[in-house]
């Protein structure tokens, strides 16, 4: 009897203190609810309660019980949509919704910062004196980018590789080949005794002997001609 009586008061005290809500279908009343388990009657989602209810097991109560169940707060999100794809500049846009309660959530996408560059365009030419110069553009947002182009590899050449000349004759040795935007620096003779050279390459025999004109260009480029004066 001590157990029953524990077990009503218990009862009792419980049910003071509930936020719930009774309801009883008949004039009788109980002198102690005896609940049943609470059963869901509602299942809660992210953004709306749920309910459950339990009833008194004491056949002449028909009494009945509610209570609310607090909303989850975890949505069912979908997939990703891209609203706005971002540039090389300029951040997008994308967004999902949760399929229950339509919850729309949207996050920022960083701007990619890689810009989509057209092909170089030569705006000078390199030299074997000068650097060139080449630019391009972004067709997203017009930045342009300009780069250096490294001056050419020099070399030079001359129509005689050897020359023989009779005392008192003249040649005049040609440029062969050149390098672009290269220039004639000077033109110079190991053994003036021998045959001397003007600044157009003209050579003149002076007496016998052997010397060797050589050509020398502002890029630095060297080529020579073995001279023979008989």
């Amino acid at each position: 009897m001590k157990r029953k009586s524990l077990i009503l008061s218990l009862a009792l005290l419980i049910v003071a203190f509930l936020p719930v809500y009774v309801f009883a279908d008949t004039d009788y009343e109980c002198p102690g609810h005896i609940w049943s388990e609470w059963h869901k009657d509602y299942e809660p989602t992210c953004g709306d309660p749920g309910e459950e209810s339990r009833y008194c097991t004491i056949d002449e109560c028909g009494a009945y019980d509610y209570r609310d169940i607090p909303a989850t707060g975890k949505h069912s999100f979908g997939n990703w949509i891209i609203e706005e794809k971002p540039t090389c500049t300029e951040r997008g846009l994308k967004y999902r919704e949760c399929s229950v309660c339509y919850e729309y959530e949207e996050v920022a996408i960083p701007a990619t910062g890689k810009h989509s560059w057209t092909s170089w365009e030569i705006v000078r030419k390199a030299t074997a004196l000068k650097e060139g110069k080449k630019t391009r553009y972004c067709r997203v947002c017009d930045k342009t980018q300009s780069a250096g182009i490294a001056k050419l590899k020099a070399k030079v050449s001359l129509n005689k590789k050897t020359l023989s000349l009779k005392k008192g004759k003249k040649y005049t040795l040609k440029i062969k080949s050149k390098t672009y935007g290269d220039k004639v620096s000077r033109w110079s003779s190991s053994n003036k005794k021998v045959a001397t050279v003007t600044s157009g390459g003209k050579v003149t025999a002076k007496k016998k002997g052997k010397t060797t004109i050589t050509l020398k260009m502002k890029s630095g480029a060297k080529v020579s001609c073995k001279v023979t004066v008989k």
